[in-house]
């Protein structure tokens, strides 16, 4: 689900600048947000879009979503296993691992939320 209080984006990536707007157009319309979208050559054209962040009157390509958020945990590996569970830090997959762990690797994942 869409946040707007989260850094955001276009579904195919463009960079989006846009307001809570609760009644443009004086209500006639169901939009919630109001900005611009980049195009190409730095070009910025304006969308309206619904409190999910769905495009109004724009392709789904202009639909928003939350930018993708890079995060690093760390998991422990065992010989015919590996962890189940993504640690924050190190020492607290230190202090979770069982016998037998053979290495605890830092992982990197993007994370990311659709609109849709």
């Amino acid at each position: 689900m869409f946040d707007h209080t989260k850094p955001y984006r276009t579904q195919d990536g463009r960079r989006v600048w846009c307001a809570e707007s609760p009644e443009p157009f004086g209500g006639k319309l169901q939009a919630r947000y109001a900005g611009w979208v980049e195009y190409s050559g730095g070009l910025k054209g304006s969308c309206i879009w619904d409190s999910q962040g769905a495009a109004i009157f724009e392709d789904s390509d202009c639909d928003l979503v939350n930018a993708v958020e890079e995060r690093v945990g760390w998991l422990n590996v065992y010989p015919n296993r590996s962890g189940d569970y993504v640690h924050a830090s190190r020492e607290q997959a230190d202090t979770c691992a069982t016998r037998g762990r053979i290495a605890c690797v830092e992982i990197r994942y993007k994370v990311e939320e659709s609109a849709k």
